[in-house]
């Protein structure tokens, strides 16, 4: 409505009282204390002139405690006004935040855990490569033993010296080319656990730890609280007890009810 058709209807309806509210209901100008509603209206007027395009509503009534009627006026040239700017949730944010947060510690935790059990298995393999590799080194000092070379020159029916040494060479070449191998691979094996524990040199886990904890304590708190309706409970203690870390639990908690997932990110 214009501001002449609200005067007209003030005229004509002949309201005692007059005020003056934003599209937000704060008011801008409180009810008058005399029964003039037009004198009132005219104040109105000029506080509409020093306020920023938007929706005003000018609330009339004819007592102090009568119903109050609503006439809408709109200020400047606007094709959208008729809904409140959405409000942000900041706490709603800052939770949305902090589970994000454990969802990367958890992360974190498993790339952690991966290259712990890597390196294990590599301490493991070196172990066994060393115990080969003196199995080998037994039987080359065996072979070197029990050989028995005859001196140069000798005539008789046993080997010379120099067959004797052909096949000594001969059987170390047999049992020193795998010694060999296992000897380059222990060490490229060697190499690749001292890359990762220099990797895994630096200090960690300890506050992720600590943030983790906090936040299954924060799950389980909420779960127990939903003991009230028990087969709400039933439903998010099954979910909670199928998932292994807090990422599992809100990926199903959010496939199951996203109002939950909504309640359960602003206790996170």
């Amino acid at each position: 409505m214009t501001i002449a058709e609200i005067e007209k209807i003030i005229i004509d309806t002949d309201y005692k009282y007059c005020s003056l509210f934003d599209q937000y209901d704060k008011c801008i100008e409180t009810y008058n204390q005399k029964e003039n509603a037009l004198e009132k209206f005219e104040i109105i007027k000029k506080r509409l002139s020093t306020q920023p395009d938007g929706i005003y509503t000018v609330k009339c009534r004819n007592s102090v405690k009568g119903a109050i009627d609503l006439y809408e006026y709109k200020k400047g040239d606007l094709k959208m006004m008729s809904e409140k700017p959405e409000i942000i949730n900041y706490k709603y944010l800052e939770n949305d935040k902090i589970l994000s947060l454990s969802i990367e510690v958890e992360r974190l935790k498993a790339q952690l855990d991966r290259k712990d059990d890597k390196i294990a298995d590599l301490e493991k393999e070196i172990n066994l490569l060393l115990s080969e590799n003196n199995e080998l080194e037994d039987k080359i000092t065996d072979l070197e033993n029990n050989s028995n070379p005859v001196t140069l020159g000798e005539e008789t029916g046993t080997p010379t010296l120099m067959e004797n040494a052909k096949d000594f060479l001969s059987q170390i070449m047999e049992f020193g080319a795998p010694l060999l191998d296992k000897h380059f691979s222990l060490k490229e094996q060697a190499l690749n656990l001292e890359a990762l524990k220099i990797q895994n040199s630096t200090p960690r886990r300890s506050q992720p730890d600590q943030a983790r904890i906090d936040a299954v304590k924060k799950i389980e708190d909420w779960i127990n609280s939903k003991k009230e309706d028990p087969e709400l409970y039933k439903s998010l203690y099954a979910i909670y007890i199928n998932c292994s870390n807090v990422l599992q639990f809100s990926e199903k908690l959010k496939e199951n009810n996203e109002d939950l997932y909504n309640e359960f990110l602003t206790i996170i």
